[in-house]
C-alpha cells in the first residue's frame, strides 16, 4: 500500500494513473477533451491526516487564474500558489476534526475530496488511548506511592490540553571541531559534539564544516524543532542556513529530502509522556543532508505499542511534509527494541518506513518474549533444591555447561542477563531489573495492581497496555494472555546429545511450570487460548515477512552472545523470509564482533546508510509495473552483499558464510526452544501437539521416569513439523478505531471530478 510519499505520484507511478481513472469514471467531464481537475493529498492518506492541517495539490489546473477552492464551503483559493516546480500547491489549515469537504472549481470543470482530520494528540487508528497518560513539566517533579512523577520536558511550556500538547520550540545548535564523543580511555565519559548555537552571536570559533546538496562548503549548523505529536515528544534536526525559510514550497539547499528516524531501544509500558531517549545529533546522516527524526513513542522504552508508534511516525511525516517539504522517502535506525519498532512496523505498516537498517536485532517483542520467559523459568529452577541435587559433586563449570546446554546458548550467563534485565517479580505487570522491582506502568505504587492489596488496581502487563489492540481475555479484565509453554519439551537435544541425563531431563520438565496471570511464577505451565494466537499472527505483532519482501533491509549484527542480545536472532529473520518467500534477497547481515554496535573504524554506520539510500531511491525511480517485492529484489545495489569482518580486520570484506559461521566470535547459538526442537525462526506462539512416543527421544527412560512424563504431558507434546496452533498471514494497515482485532483500512480516498 504506497500511499505515503506522493511524490511518487507527481512522478508518473501507477498509483497516480488510478487516482485519475478513478475520478474519471465517477463522473464524466462536460468535454471528452477536457481533463478533469484532481484534488490529491501530499501530506497524508486523506482520511488519515491530522493536527487540522494538510498539504494539497491541484492537479489537471493550468494555471490560478480560474482555480477557486473551497472548505467546508469557505474560499480558501489564497492558500494556493504556484511552487518552483509548476504545481499548484496550498497548505490548508482549519480543518475540523472529522470530515471536511474540498472542493476545487475552475471553468466548468470541478472536483471534491473529502479529508477527515484527527487530533494534534491522537489517535487516528491505534484505537482509545489508554489512561491515565501523565504529561510532562518543564521541570521534572518528584512523587510519592499515591502521586505521580513528572519528567522533563526540554520545552519551556506546560502541556495545554489532557493530549500533553504542548507548544513546540525551535533551537539551534553547531558541530563542533574539538575533540568530543566518548573517551576511549574512560567510556563513562561522553562530550557532546553540539553545542548549542546562538543566532544572535558570532560564530564561535570551533564551529565545524559540512556541505550543501550543491557540494559547497556550509557551516555545520543544525535547526532542531521539539514538540508534542500524539501525546509524545518528537525532535525533528536538519543542517540550516540560519536565516532561510523553511516550508512545503521551498526547496532547501541543505536537506536531501530523506528522513532518517531513529528508534530507540529497550521496551517498557509506561503510562506517560516524557522527551524522547533517542537522540537527534546523528553526525552520519546530518552531515550528509538527511533529515533526523526522533519521537518517545518510537522509543521501546517508553513505549511499546508498535501500531501508536506506526501511528506517530506517519503523523510526523505529515507534521514534516506541511512544515519543510515532501520527504522523498524514509530510512528507519535502531538497535535492540529499536530493531523491534522497524521490523514490527514494517511488516505491519508497509509504506510508513522505506528501508530499515536494525541492529542487535530481535524480529518481534512477542516472540522474543518466549525466550526471556524461558529464561526466567530456567534460572527459577536452576536455583531450586532439587536441580542443586541433581548436580551435586559436580564443578561449577559442569554446572554451567549443562545450564547452557539445556538454553541453547554459548554459556549460562544469557539467561541470566534475561532474567535479570526482565525477571519477574511474581507482581504481574512488574518485573526485576538489576535486583530493583519495577512496575511497567511507571505509575504510583497504590494506583497499580497487586493481587492481595490492590486487586482493582492497573494492571501494567503488555496486552494491557495495548488493550485498544488485544481486547480483553473473554471473561476477565485483563488483556488477553498469549504465553504458552504447552507441550515444550525443555531440553531435548541436550538429553540427545548425551549433555544431561533422562532423570535431569524428566525433572527439568516437571518442574519448569509457567507464570500466572495474577500470582507470579507458579508450577503449572501456561496455556494460551488458539484465538488468542489466532489474534497475534493476523495483526502481524509475529512479524510476517511476507510484508517484510516490501522493503530492503541491512542488518548490523554484532555480538553479545553471553548476554541478551544473541547474535542468532538476526539469522531468525533470514529463516522466516526463506520459509515464507524461498530466499531472502531483500536481507543483507553484516556481521561484526566482539562488540555489539560497530566501531567507528569499522564505517559500518555511514556505509550502510548510504547503500540503504542507494538502494531505496533505485527502487522510488522504477517506474515499472513490477511489484514492489519485485523492484527491492531488481534494484538491490553490488554493495549490499552478506559479509562479515573478522577480529578488528575492517579492510576485509570476507563473503565466505562458513569462514564467518566458523569465527567463534562470529558464531550463532540458539534457545530453550530451538534445543527444545523448535525452529531458527521462533515464531510458533503456540505449538500443535503429537503423542508423546518413546521411541522418538532415541534414549531409554524407566518405568517411572516415562510416567512421570506422561502426567506432565498429558495432551502430547510439540509438533514442530507442522505450523503452530494459530498461524495465519498478517493483515497489514488494521484500524483499531472500531475495537480490538482492527479491521482494514479501506482504499484511500480519491477526489471526485465532474
Amino acid at each position: 500500500m504506497q500511499i505515503f510519499n506522493q511524490r511518487m505520484c507527481l512522478q508518473g507511478f501507477a498509483f497516480c494513473l488510478l487516482l485519475t481513472l478513478t475520478a474519471c469514471s465517477d463522473n464524466q467531464a462536460p468535454s471528452s477533451n477536457a481533463t478533469p481537475i484532481a484534488i490529491v493529498s501530499l501530506s497524508n492518506r486523506a482520511d488519515l491526516v491530522s493536527g487540522g492541517d494538510a498539504l494539497l495539490e491541484i492537479q489537471g489546473v493550468g494555471s490560478l487564474e480560474k482555480l477557486t477552492v473551497e472548505l467546508n464551503g469557505e474560499d480558501i483559493t489564497s492558500l494556493f500558489g504556484e511552487s518552483l516546480d509548476g504545481r499548484i500547491l496550498g497548505l490548508v489549515e482549519g480543518l475540523q476534526v472529522g470530515e471536511n469537504l474540498i472542493t476545487a472549481r475552475a471553468g466548468n470543470l470541478s472536483a471534491a475530496l473529502t479529508l477527515t482530520n484527527h487530533p494534534r494528540g491522537g489517535p487516528v487508528f491505534s484505537g482509545p488511548q489508554i489512561q491515565p497518560w501523565i504529561c510532562t513539566t518543564p521541570v521534572a517533579h518528584t512523587g510519592d506511592a499515591d502521586t505521580p512523577f513528572t519528567s522533563a520536558s526540554g520545552l519551556s511550556g506546560n502541556a495545554t490540553d489532557e493530549q500533553c500538547n504542548i507548544t513546540s520550540e525551535v533551537k539551534h545548535y553547531y558541530r563542533t571541531t574539538e575533540q568530543c564523543g566518548r573517551n576511549p580511555q574512560n567510556p563513562r565519559q561522553f562530550t557532546p559534539c553540539f553545542k548549542p548555537y546562538d543566532l544572535l552571536a558570532e560564530r564561535p570559533n570551533d564551529l565545524a564544516v559540512a556541505s550543501n546538496q550543491q557540494g559547497e562548503s556550509i557551516p555545520y549548523i543544525v535547526r532542531v524543532e521539539r514538540g508534542t505529536i500524539n501525546r509524545g515528544i518528537y525532535d525533528i534536526a536538519v543542517l540550516d542556513d540560519p536565516g532561510s525559510t523553511w516550508g512545503p514550497f521551498q526547496q532547501s539547499s541543505t536537506w536531501n529530502g530523506a528522513l532518517v528516524h531513529l528508534f530507540g531501544g529497550s521496551t517498557g509500558t509506561p503510562r506517560r509522556q516524557y522527551a524522547p531517549n533517542s537522540q537527534w545529533s546523528n553526525d552520519e546522516a546530518l552531515s550528509r543532508g538527511f533529515m533526523v527524526s526522533v519521537s518517545s513513542l518510537t522509543d521501546q522504552a517508553l513505549n511499546s505499542n508498535k501500531v501508536v508508534a506506526a501511528e506517530t511516525l506517519m503523523m510526523l511525516k505529515e507534521h514534516i511534509t506541511e512544515n519543510y517539504g515532501e520527504i522523498s522517502h524514509t530510512i528507519g535506525s535502531g538497535c535492540s527494541g529499536g530493531s523491534i519498532m522497524q521490523l514490527v512496523i514494517a511488516g505491519t505498516y508497509p509504506g510508513v518506513l522505506d528501508g530499515i537498517q536494525p541492529a542487535c536485532t530481535y524480529p518481534d517483542s512477542v516472540t522474543t518474549g518466549m525466550e526471556v520467559t524461558d529464561c526466567v523459568l530456567l534460572d527459577n529452577y536452576f536455583g531450586t533444591d532439587g536441580f542443586a541435587h541433581l548436580t551435586q559433586g559436580l564443578s561449577d563449570s559442569a554446572i554451567d555447561d549443562k545450564k547452557a546446554a539445556i538454553a541453547g546458548h554459548l554459556d549460562a550467563k544469557a539467561c541470566v542477563a534475561w532474567s535479570r534485565s526482565f525477571g519477574h517479580a511474581n507482581i504481574p505487570g512488574n518485573f526485576t531489573r538489576r535486583g530493583r522491582e519495577m512496575n511497567n506502568c511507571y505509575l504510583p505504587k497504590n494506583w497499580v495492581f497487586d493481587a492481595t492489596s490492590n486487586p482493582e488496581g492497573i494492571r501494567c502487563s503488555q496486552t494491557d497496555h495495548e488493550i485498544a489492540l488485544w481486547g480483553n481475555e473473554p471473561g476477565e479484565n485483563y488483556g488477553r494472555r498469549i504465553a504458552d509453554n504447552d507441550g515444550i519439551l525443555y531440553g531435548l537435544k541436550s538429553l540427545q546429545a548425551g549433555s544431561i541425563t533422562t532423570e535431569e531431563f524428566v525433572a527439568l520438565n516437571e518442574n519448569i511450570g509457567g507464570n500466572d496471570t495474577d500470582l507470579g511464577l507458579v508450577a503449572t505451565r501456561m496455556k494460551a487460548s488458539a484465538e488468542s494466537v489466532g489474534i497475534a499472527y493476523r495483526m502481524g505483532v509475529v512479524t510476517d515477512a511476507r510484508q517484510w519482501a516490501k522493503v530492503p533491509i541491512i542488518d548490523l549484527r554484532g555480538n553479545d552472545n553471553s548476554g541478551i542480545h544473541m547474535n542468532w536472532r538476526a539469522f531468525a529473520v533470514r529463516d522466516r523470509l526463506d520459509r515464507k518467500l524461498g530466499g531472502h534477497e531483500n536481507q543483507v547481515v553484516w556481521r561484526f564482533g566482539p562488540t555489539l554496535w560497530p566501531p567507528a573504524e569499522s564505517n559500518l554506520l555511514v556505509e550502510s546508510l548510504m547503500t540503504m539510500d542507494e538502494w531505496v531511491r533505485a527502487i522510488k525511480a522504477d517506474t515499472t509495473d513490477a511489484t514492489l517485492e519485485e523492484k527491492v529484489i531488481r534494484n538491490k545495489p553490488a554493495s549490499a552483499h552478506d559479509f562479515c569482518y573478522i577480529g578488528d580486520n575492517y579492510s576485509e570484506k570476507i563473503t565466505d558464510q562458513a569462514a564467518c559461521d566458523a569465527d567463534p566470535i562470529l558464531a550463532y547459538y540458539g534457545s530453550p526452544r530451538q534445543v527444545a526442537g523448535g525452529p531458527l525462526a521462533e515464531s510458533v506462539l503456540k505449538c500443535a501437539l503429537k503423542p508423546l512416543v518413546p521411541a522418538e527421544f532415541g534414549v531409554e527412560f524407566d518405568e517411572g521416569q516415562w510416567s512421570r512424563l506422561e502426567a506432565v504431558f498429558p495432551d502430547g507434546v510439540c509438533n514442530w513439523s507442522v505450523p503452530g496452533v494459530g498461524v495465519q498471514p498478517a493483515v497489514p494497515w488494521l484500524d483499531y478505531s472500531a475495537g480490538p482485532g482492527g479491521r482494514p483500512l479501506p482504499p484511500a480516498p480519491v477526489s471526485r471530478s465532474s
